[in-house]
C-alpha cells in the first residue's frame, strides 16, 4: 500500500503554501481560502464545520478506502500464513 493510498481525500481540496494549507472550496463565487495547519485533523474539522456536504463525501470515501485496505491486508496476511504454515491433511 503506497502512502498515496493512505492519504485522506480531504487533501485534494487544499493547496499547500509555505507549510500551510489553503482551502480551495468554492463558496458561491469566492474560494474559502481559510489557512490551516498541516494536520489532517485540522483539515477535516474545517470541512466538518464549514463545508459539511463535502465533509460527508470525504468521510464516506475515506471509510470505503480504509475498509478496502483492511480487507486487502487480511487476505495478504492469510496468504502469507498459508505459504509459511501449510495445512497437513
Amino acid at each position: 500500500m503506497s502512502a498515496k493510498d493512505k492519504k485522506s481525500q480531504v487533501f485534494s481540496h487544499f493547496k499547500k503554501d509555505k507549510g500551510e494549507f489553503l482551502c480551495q472550496v468554492e463558496e458561491n463565487i469566492d474560494v474559502c481560502g481559510a489557512t490551516l495547519a498541516t494536520k489532517p485533523f485540522s483539515l477535516k474539522r474545517h470541512f466538518e464545520r464549514h463545508h459539511y456536504d463535502i465533509f460527508k463525501r470525504v468521510a464516506e470515501t475515506d471509510e470505503a478506502k480504509t475498509s478496502q485496505n483492511t480487507a486487502r491486508n487480511a487476505l495478504s496476511e492469510k496468504e502469507t500464513l498459508s505459504k509459511n504454515f501449510p495445512c497437513k491433511n
